[in-house]
């Protein structure tokens, strides 16, 4: 419980002061879950700047995992206008190349199997970070 609530939001708090993103970029979050970084991320942002939550909803990742639980979420922390919500796989993202400053993920990485997943999802990043974005990855080794 500690870990969940208090130490990822220290974690994602001190990488986004060290990165300090500009308020309107577009920003991806990868694995989005219950949606706590892509809360703690749009809560800095300013329109037009949009954050862009992907998962696959499954329980067995995270606990009572689905879009609507976040869709709910984002509601009462208020950034459900700067917000969009998909249903998609890290290896295989729908975006179009480029279209991103910032891509985050926490915790979700390790869950795909096997490593060479791994790699292609990170591919897919890479794909879809714009020239120059920046990439923020919390997750074990």
């Amino acid at each position: 419980m500690r870990t969940s609530l208090l130490g990822k939001q220290r974690i994602w708090t001190k990488l986004l002061d060290d990165v300090q993103p500009a308020s309107n970029i577009q920003v991806l979050d990868l694995g989005c879950g219950h949606g706590a970084v892509l809360n703690q991320v749009a809560q800095r942002l300013k329109l037009p700047g949009t954050m862009t939550g992907v998962d696959l909803w499954r329980s067995r990742d995270q606990s009572q995992n689905s879009m609507a639980v976040t869709r709910a979420n984002l509601k009462v922390w208020g950034v459900s206008d700067r917000t969009n919500l998909i249903t998609a796989n890290m290896t295989d993202l729908p975006q179009r190349e480029a279209t991103y400053d910032l891509v985050t993920t926490n915790f979700a990485l390790h869950n795909i199997e096997p490593a060479v997943q791994r790699d292609q999802a990170l591919t897919e990043v890479v794909r879809v970070l714009k020239p120059g974005g920046t990439l923020l990855i919390v997750d074990m080794p």
